[in-house]
């Protein structure tokens, strides 16, 4: 059994990654009962057939979106029939909504949302997957979320907090550069302007949500639909969803890639980045039952900002915008469907 947290900031992810720690450190321990079960109840469900429409399953993850946007050929390959280093083992994830009028919902069930949690890694996609200076930037952007995730106004040591995140993204332990810059990262974004406001909708008692899972579906433009359906059923989480005075949501995603390769200017990282954050604006859209009032990137590198880059990194998240990212759900449900995988996922809307 997974070992209880302290309190509801140690959440289920980190008890996760400790336990492993431990069973690694007492490679002796025979498992229990309990574990024995468990392992019973996963593998069960692992055996149940995926519900399908043809050949179009129910349910997609924006990291799959994105790998499918980028390149639908290269999505088959490594995603669908598990083919080269990225890809992902098991079944398929389902697709499209097996019901299109049920309603959306900002969480997902507790089961699933332990899965989407777990996932966190998967899902930013491809964010600082190198190592730098030693430095695993994959475990590094994951501290600093959690930190942020941690976070309230106020907190006596920061300092502490930052160093709880690092141990728990690092079972193994992590040298003292991992710890200064997740420390950076974090002081980059509470310095902001935009960590101010954080702060005081934090302070305010708005609905400040952070690492937000949700079910939402994506409806086709113009009413188009797949298989006679309306809509895209995806799955994700939002890293920060921030009431505004005036009413409307923000939606905020943080990045902790540095400058440089492929991203030697922001804008060369916002444009990268843009379709996840118009996948999360659609989804919000559909939870809020309005549009957002906006949608950026939170640049936390601090190498950004000796190159003068603010923190917030505005995305278009209008009107255009999002009709073409709904037209990419569409292209995804009906390569699904008819399995065409093609290089460009706009060739499926011919």
């Amino acid at each position: 059994p997974v070992p209880a947290g302290p309190g509801p900031a140690d959440d289920r992810r980190s008890a996760f990654r400790r336990y492993g720690a431990a069973v690694v450190a007492a490679p002796e321990r025979a498992p229990d009962a309990d574990d024995l079960a468990s392992a019973v109840r996963l593998l069960d469900a692992a055996a149940q057939p995926v519900e399908t429409l043809g050949r179009t399953p129910f349910v997609v993850t924006i990291s799959d979106l994105l790998h499918f946007a980028a390149s639908p050929a290269r999505f088959h390959r490594e995603r669908v029939i598990g083919a080269g280093d990225s890809a992902v083992p098991g079944p398929a994830a389902p697709l499209i909504s097996p019901e299109p009028d049920a309603p959306a919902s900002a969480g997902a069930p507790d089961d699933d949302d332990v899965r989407v949690r777990d996932a966190l890694a998967a899902e930013r996609w491809d964010e600082g997957r190198e190592v730098l200076a030693g430095i695993d930037r994959a475990a590094l952007g994951r501290a600093v979320h959690l930190a942020i995730e941690r976070f309230v106004p106020g907190a006596p040591d920061l300092v502490a907090l930052v160093r709880e995140a690092v141990a728990d993204e690092h079972p193994t332990g992590a040298s003292p550069a991992v710890e200064a810059a997740a420390l950076a990262m974090v002081h980059r974004f509470l310095d902001a302007p935009v960590g101010a406001r954080l702060v005081e909708a934090l302070a305010a008692g708005r609905d400040v949500r952070r690492e937000v899972a949700f079910h939402a579906r994506i409806r086709f433009p113009g009413k188009a639909t797949v298989a006679g359906f309306e809509a895209l059923l995806v799955k994700g989480s939002i890293d920060l969803w921030m009431p505004e005075a005036d009413g409307g949501v923000r939606i905020l995603d943080h990045k902790t890639n540095a400058p440089g390769g492929r991203f030697p200017d922001a804008e060369s990282l916002g444009a990268h980045y843009a379709t996840q954050l118009r996948l999360y604006a659609l989804a919000a859209e559909r939870v809020l039952g309005r549009d957002v009032a906006g949608a950026s990137l939170l640049l936390l590198d601090p190498a950004w900002g000796a190159m003068g880059v603010p923190v917030e990194l505005e995305v278009d998240v209008g009107g255009d915008a999002l009709a073409d990212t709904r037209e990419l759900c569409r292209a995804y449900a009906t390569a699904a469907l008819d399995d065409r995988w093609p290089a460009r996922w706009e060739d499926l809307l011919a």
